[in-house]
């Protein structure tokens, strides 16, 4: 089983996208980048079984626990010359697009980071079968130590 941090790797791949381009991404054109990206890691980890973890939409539980909780990342995301705002409307609709279309379980839970949810499937699917998670978070790797099936 192979569970993929969607949120970072989409981000990660259309941020990398728009430095190399300095272009605005259009629709069309994040669209590719996240397809791109998705079937570029898939290809690197063939499993089978796809699993797409995705950020929750509406804010995190963590952050009623922890106010300060990413507080960094909103403030560089303002000073920064890539359109979140845009990268956020065009995200919506193609992970609605990617959900019905790709050949992948998706999974989004509400106040749910992607992490949490790998942490859950990883420690659950491990006793019986290889996990592999494709993700940017070093959190993950504590899982290694626990289960040695996930890799």
């Amino acid at each position: 089983m192979l569970l993929i941090d969607a949120s970072n790797l989409f981000a990660v791949a259309c941020t990398s996208h728009f430095g190399r381009t300095k272009e605005p991404l259009a629709l069309a054109t994040q669209r590719q980048v996240m397809f791109a990206s998705y079937v570029a890691v898939t290809k690197m980890l063939p499993t089978g079984k796809n699993v797409m973890c995705y950020d929750s939409k509406g804010g995190y539980w963590r952050k009623e626990i922890f106010p300060y909780y990413k507080a960094r990342r909103k403030k560089d995301k303002e000073k920064s010359a890539f359109d979140w705002e845009r990268y956020y409307q065009n995200y919506g609709k193609i992970i609605d697009e990617f959900k019905q279309n790709l050949n992948a379980v998706n999974l989004q839970v509400h106040r749910a980071e992607a992490d949490d949810i790998i942490a859950i499937l990883a420690l659950r699917y491990g006793r019986t079968e290889q996990v592999t998670i494709y993700g940017g978070d070093t959190d993950t790797l504590q899982l290694q130590e626990i289960n040695p099936k996930i890799k």
